[in-house]
Order: structure tokens, then C-alpha cells, then sequence
């Protein structure tokens, strides 16, 4: 049996990306109707705001963990893509351990319901961004099978909701040693150098139109869909934003005018004038070598460097250019620290290869989670 968790109650508050404070409340209360943990955690920061409960077994029966969660959050992406994304959902699932036959590995089902709504608060969002479902009902099944480094989440969404989708994800990381080089000569001890690698493959497959919330997105420091050298939802299609619609003086006799006048373009709001709407299907190739570096205070701090490749396209249709033209790349370097299941990284990117009116970011900041089966 598995020990008792005891009763918790964490707080935390740092600086996230946008320079504004962050802040993070969980409380943690075990032996709730004698088996089951209920956790309730509350997050807000400049961009993010959620509120979650969720009810977990604390001991499994005939090899089975059951949970659920009920959580409200609202995320806003209006420099990238014009919108906020608010979503209502519930969770139901079951997990469990593969058997001997597949080694180390895990498995797990839910349920979910889920109520998304987009608020597009720009006064003149782009003509895609208008014909974009603004409230949607989902219901879905997942299942999710990790073993080893690999894991395989697919999705398939339908009735009683009204959006209808086959979704799925593949994710491999990969941390292997090197072969210890004959100059210079190691410690007893110390470790050498590592190569880091990890990939994603996506592929949405929507009844009629997708909605903006189940496209996959690219960008930012951490993350399956992360794309270093480039800003959260900033290396994906983008639509210009409409004209502007500015009312005319009429003359006696005759009828109101509308003229459209452009906005203004500079440099600096050439990103910010177009949304992004992410696409359907999605990959990214992260490669890298790391060496640690001797520093007692910062235990197992690592030094990398890494280049890194991602391709966002619309949909599975042909498009002018084909997958050349939708391919991101950065190369860059920064340090490493193993925190838990995964890695806080502090990196700087220079990207080598981008479209017009992407939103590059090169110093970042973020956690890497690693697949543990």
C-alpha cells in the first residue's frame, strides 16, 4: 500500500515572462472519504488565470487510480492571436501501470466535458478570426499510454457536444550519455556530456471547421509545442487584421459614407496587426548537447546548446511552398538544472529561419517536462 500523503498547503509567487508577478495557492487534504486526496489549486499572472478542484484515490483498487476534476481557467492571447480563451471543463479518468510484458510504462483514460468560449476584445480582429466559432460545447474521450520515453495521447470528440474532431499526438525525449572522450580526462565521478532529444508529431482531423482551442499551436520556452527563439503561439499562420471602418461626413442630400482607411504600419506593430489561429497539423525536432559545469550552490547545472526545427501548417491540404515554407529552426545555447520530472532552462535563441510577422522572443525562461513512464 501506498503511504499516506500528508496534509499540504503551498504558496508561491515569482515574476513570469510578460514582467508581471505571478501567483500560485494549493491546498492539498488527504483521507477524504477515507480513500480519495482532494486538492484545489488557484493561479493567476499577467495572462493566466485558474481555479481547479480535483478528487484523486489514494490507493488503488484491483490496480486501477480513478480521479476527477472540475476547473474554470482564462488565458489571454491577445498579443498573439486577439482573443482570450475562457474554458469550463470536467475530467474523469482511470490510470494504471502496463503489465510486465511492456516494461516500465503507464496508461490512462478520461472523460471530458468541456464549455470554450473566444472573446475577441481587438475592435478589428481579421476576417478568419470573425468566422471562428465563438462558444463551443466539447465532449471527448482520451487516452494517453506512456513507456519508456515515448508518449501517445490520441483523442476523438463527437456528440452531445458540437464539435466533432480525431486528434492525435505523439511526443518522444530523449537524455542520453555520450561516449567519454579520451582528452580531456574525467574525475572519478564526474559526468560527461549528454545529448538531448526530443520530438512531436500532431495531427487534427475535424469534422467541417476546427475550433481555435483544438488546433495545435507553436512557440514559446516550455512545453510539448514549444519553439525556442520564438514567443507562446508566435511561429504559426497568421491573418491580417480587417480595416479599419472610419464614417464620413455625408453631404446634404446625400446618404452616409463609409471610407476604410488602413491601420498604421511600422515595424513594431507589424505582428501585433495579424492573429494567429494555429493549425492542424504540427512538428518539432529539439536537439542538443549539454556538459555540466562545477558549481556546488547549483547542483547538477548544465551547460547546452541546441538547435531547434518546428513546421505548423493550417490543414492537411496542399499549400503554395508545402512544408518549406512553414518551417521554423533556431539555434542558441543557455543553462540547465534538473528540477523533478523535468528541467528549468534559461536560454538565449537566434532564429535562423522564420515568416513574415512571427513574434521572436530570444532570452527565455521555462520549464521542460520530461516523459516519465
Amino acid at each position: 500500500m501506498a503511504p499516506a500523503q500528508a496534509r499540504q498547503c503551498t504558496v508561491s509567487a515569482n515574476v513570469d515572462r510578460e514582467g508581471s508577478a505571478c501567483f500560485d495557492l494549493r491546498l492539498v487534504q488527504p483521507g477524504v472519504f477515507n480513500r480519495a486526496c482532494v486538492v484545489a489549486s488557484v493561479g493567476t499572472s499577467s495572462t493566466f488565470t485558474e481555479f481547479a478542484l480535483r478528487v484523486d484515490s489514494e490507493t488503488p483498487w484491483r490496480g486501477f487510480l480513478f480521479g476527477a476534476e472540475l476547473g474554470r481557467q482564462s488565458k489571454e492571447l491577445l498579443r498573439t492571436c486577439g482573443y482570450v480563451d475562457l474554458c469550463t471543463h470536467t475530467v474523469c479518468h482511470a490510470s494504471g501501470k502496463l503489465s510486465r510484458l511492456w516494461g516500465s510504462g503507464s496508461w490512462r483514460l478520461a472523460a471530458d466535458w468541456s464549455l470554450r468560449d473566444l472573446d475577441a476584445r481587438h475592435p478589428h480582429p481579421s476576417v478568419l478570426l470573425q468566422q471562428e466559432r465563438l462558444r463551443s460545447l466539447k465532449t471527448s474521450l482520451n487516452a494517453c499510454l506512456s513507456w519508456r520515453s515515448l508518449q501517445v495521447t490520441t483523442e476523438v470528440a463527437g456528440p452531445p457536444g458540437d464539435v466533432t474532431f480525431c486528434k492525435a499526438q505523439a511526443v518522444v525525449d530523449v537524455v542520453e550519455a555520450l561516449p567519454a572522450l579520451p582528452w580531456p580526462k574525467k574525475e572519478e565521478g564526474e559526468q560527461g556530456w549528454q545529448l538531448h532529444l526530443a520530438g512531436v508529431l500532431g495531427l487534427l482531423l475535424p469534422v467541417g471547421k476546427s475550433c481555435a482551442q483544438d488546433r495545435f499551436h507553436l512557440g514559446g520556452a516550455a512545453g510539448p509545442w514549444s519553439l525556442k527563439g520564438f514567443a507562446d503561439h508566435g511561429a504559426e499562420p497568421r491573418a491580417r487584421r480587417t480595416l479599419e471602418t472610419v464614417q464620413s461626413t455625408p453631404a446634404r442630400g446625400e446618404a452616409t459614407r463609409y471610407e476604410i482607411s488602413r491601420t498604421r504600419r511600422t515595424p513594431e506593430r507589424n505582428s501585433e496587426e495579424h492573429n494567429a489561429l494555429g493549425g492542424e497539423v504540427m512538428a518539432t525536432l529539439f536537439l542538443g548537447a549539454s556538459k555540466p559545469l562545477k558549481m556546488p550552490s547549483l547542483e547538477g547545472l548544465r551547460l547546452m546548446a541546441f538547435t531547434n526545427l518546428g513546421v505548423l501548417q493550417p490543414s492537411l491540404l496542399p499549400r503554395r511552398g508545402g512544408a518549406s515554407e512553414m518551417l521554423r529552426a533556431s539555434l542558441g545555447c543557455g543553462f540547465v538544472l534538473p528540477l523533478g520530472p523535468g528541467q528549468l532552462e534559461l536560454t538565449f535563441a537566434q532564429p535562423m529561419r522564420w515568416a513574415a510577422f512571427d513574434v521572436r522572443q530570444k532570452w527565455q525562461f521555462g520549464l521542460r517536462l520530461q516523459v516519465i513512464g
